[in-house]
């Protein structure tokens, strides 16, 4: 596969490769693909419609992030802090949650499959909150 990357793509992930610290940051419509974010701060760093997907983003901050629209097909979020994270509209086949808290996040007319592991290990289709399927 041949990943073509704009010149704004290459900057903002040379930037998050080189520190930990991205809280408030933009990162909105980026190509993250494949990208190690293990423990970053993202806390309310804007990455809507960016491409995170297979991303490890284990035991990241994520914590108010904005996550509209983004794409997680393949993502490793497990351990990850999504307490009050926008999820709306992402794209979650096959997303790893296990054991990420997600607290007051919302998922509104995010897209998942039976692959998507949930916080508790469950591979559903009933989402995040199967209480309120």
């Amino acid at each position: 596969m041949v990943i073509v990357l704009r010149k704004r793509d290459r900057e903002a992930r040379s930037r998050l490769s080189a520190a930990q610290d991205h809280s408030d940051s933009d990162f909105a419509r980026r190509r993250l693909v494949g990208m190690d974010l293990r423990r970053k701060n993202l806390r309310g760093a804007n990455l809507e419609f960016a491409d995170l997907t297979e991303a490890d983003l284990e035991r990241a901050n994520l914590q108010d992030a904005n996550l509209r629209g983004a794409y997680l097909t393949g993502a490793q979020l497990e351990g990850a802090n999504l307490t009050g994270a926008c999820l709306e509209g992402a794209y979650l086949i096959a997303t790893n949650f296990r054991h990420a808290v997600i607290d007051n996040a919302t998922f509104d007319h995010a897209i998942w499959d039976q692959a998507t592991t949930w916080p508790d290990g469950r591979h559903s289709a009933s989402g995040p909150h199967p209480d309120r399927a």
